[in-house]
């Protein structure tokens, strides 16, 4: 199990980094001709905060930057993970590891060997 304050310190160290998506459109449009074309690709970066989609447009010169950003914040997000899975396994051990007691002692020997004669019998 790795340290979860070594992993957010590692995660730190990454750099920037963005959730998200980024996607091409392709808008259709007519040249005078009357033709059809598509226009095209625009970037649109979307992502979820405060439960809310919200999306952008990302300039083509921008788009390499922005990739290696989603990518690192898909390491991130992985690091984070094993970080809360840390977390909750340390909460989750006692402080001390209790081990069972083994009946080996004198009484627990005469228990055992009692006769049936002498054993309570059951009352009803």
């Amino acid at each position: 199990m790795k340290d979860p304050i070594g992993l957010f310190e590692q995660a730190l160290s990454l750099g920037p980094a963005r959730r998200g998506q980024l996607s091409e459109q392709y808008l259709k449009g007519r040249r005078k001709d009357g033709a059809e074309v598509l226009r095209g690709p625009y970037y649109v970066l979307q992502w979820y905060e405060d439960g809310r989609k919200k999306s952008r447009r990302i300039p083509a010169a921008e788009v390499p930057r922005v990739r290696e950003e989603l990518e690192r914040g898909r390491q991130v997000a992985a690091m984070l993970e094993r970080a809360e899975e840390a977390l909750w396994k340390r909460l989750a051990e006692p402080d001390q590891k209790k081990t069972a007691r083994q009946a080996t002692g004198a009484r627990s020997f005469a228990r055992s060997r009692r006769p049936a004669s002498s054993r309570r019998a059951p009352s009803t």
